[in-house]
């Protein structure tokens, strides 16, 4: 068509370059308005979760002046249309399109950080997998079990993997999804609408007794600030391993982060706490000490407490195994009740090492019927364990041991006539009342204290 008409010029000028703002403003223009939204989710009945849907309507808001730089882009850029989720009142598309890692976000950010975070254990979940195909192992039906408990809609293992959206834009779906703030991309995120919804079990006990929140007002980014704890660390200084999120049939491997512990996780105390470390060496009393605290026990031995490890998500389970239901009695005493010291004991750090420094390791509960384990009592795999836990449960001067309450010294949580605290041979030999497997964190005899 050739015309000589300035204003149909114009016109196709115009549309040209704001084809791009009208597909955009396609969707905003229900997304900006909350209450059309509201109207929308009650007319439609749509589920909201633990929300009215005046508040899950708030989650699906979106500003484009919120969006900052991202706004420049269409909807759809990101949100690529998924035909097999066609609704009529809707367009298909994808709700979270980072979830397979981040393509889209490699064009901008670029591949490396993509492929490093595809690698890393938020992305791949596989610590836990990992944990849990051990657990599995010589158990029948093994894989089975495993897909059920790791692909559970809810509360299984596969619920807490994390993308890139789920930090940045949105809560994570296992906490019900929804906008942090009206579609806005946001460098760091607030750690109580994202790390916490899925390290809940660390955050809970973590808010109420931990020194670094309870008297210093502190979050998890003011220590955990290394973006390789999120991110991943690059894939070259990663070793070959096992991807377990496939289950004890999987054999697919390749640079997988196996363990978050001792080369993910970079903020120690001394980051902070150096003039605490150069001169830790004279106890309470002012004398200088026999040994160089230092050099024996890493700073959690001393300072930390425990905590309600597996009963943050088992407490409801009424059927025991072994000994469920006396750990669970244990389990509700780590607050200051009866039975608190039962929870915690102190062990080798690196896995076999007698020289290595002690640190804190929970106990960790055995299968539950429900979980369809079966439980052998030759089979350290299905029994309870000590395991090294966080250090988010910090005291400046905790109290742990029964002895120690009763004298008010902290020195008494290792300086007692029993040595209770240590993991001793006694504390995993199979067969006794509570049998667990882990010989590889037993304290040497010759590491005790003598009395």
């Amino acid at each position: 068509m050739k015309t000589n008409n300035p204003l149909v010029c114009l016109a196709v000028v115009a549309a040209l370059f704001s084809a791009t703002t009208l597909a955009q403003d396609n969707c905003v223009n229900c997304h900006k308005n909350a209450k059309l939204l509201q109207k929308m989710i009650e007319k439609k009945q749509l589920p909201t979760g633990d929300l009215d849907a005046g508040q899950r309507a708030a989650q699906l808001q979106v500003s484009v002046d919120a969006m900052a730089s991202h706004s420049a882009l269409d909807c759809s850029d990101c949100h690529q249309a998924d035909g097999n989720k066609a609704k009529s009142w809707h367009p298909a598309i994808q709700a979270d399109p980072t979830a397979d890692g981040g393509s889209v976000c490699s064009d901008c950010h670029g591949e490396e950080m993509v492929t490093n975070f595809r690698h890393s254990l938020h992305y791949t979940v596989n610590g836990v997998t990992k944990g849990l195909v051990e657990r599995l192992a010589q158990t029948p039906d093994a894989q089975e079990i495993f897909d059920e408990m790791h692909h559970y809609p809810e509360e299984g293992c596969n619920s807490c993997h994390a993308t890139c959206g789920q930090c940045h834009v949105s809560q994570p779906d296992f906490a019900g999804g929804g906008l942090l703030n009206k579609h806005e991309f946001i460098k760091q995120p607030e750690t109580e609408k994202t790390c916490e919804t899925c390290h809940y079990e660390n955050a809970e006990t973590h808010r109420e007794v931990d020194a670094h929140v309870t008297k210093h007002n502190m979050t998890c980014l003011d220590c955990h600030s290394d973006v390789q704890e999120f991110h991943g660390r690059d894939i070259k200084d990663i070793p070959e391993g096992r991807l377990y999120n496939e289950g004890p049939n999987g054999t697919k491997t390749g640079p997988y982060e196996q363990t978050q512990k001792r080369d993910v996780i970079k903020v120690k105390c001394e980051d902070c706490h150096q003039d605490k470390v150069a001169d830790h060496t004279e106890l309470l009393t002012g004398k200088a000490a026999l040994i160089n605290h230092n050099e024996k026990l890493k700073c959690t031995a001393c300072h930390t407490q425990p905590y309600t490890n597996c009963f943050g998500c088992h407490e409801d389970d009424t059927e025991s195994v072994g000994t469920w239901e006396t750990l669970k009695r244990v389990a509700q005493g780590a607050l200051g009740q009866v039975g608190e010291d039962e929870n915690i004991k102190l062990g080798l750090s690196v896995a076999g090492d007698p020289h290595s420094k002690l640190v804190p390791l929970s106990h960790s509960a055995g299968a539950s019927k429900d979980s369809k384990v079966v439980v052998d009592l030759k089979n350290p795999e299905t029994k309870s364990y000590w395991v090294p836990f966080a250090a988010h449960f910090v005291s400046k001067n905790p109290l742990a041991t029964a002895e120690a309450r009763a004298s008010k010294r902290m020195c008494e949580n290792c300086h007692n006539t029993d040595n209770d605290i240590f993991l001793k041979e006694s504390d995993v030999q199979l067969g006794v009342l509570d049998p667990v497997s882990e010989q590889q964190w037993i304290v040497p005899n010759s590491r005790l204290p003598k009395h």
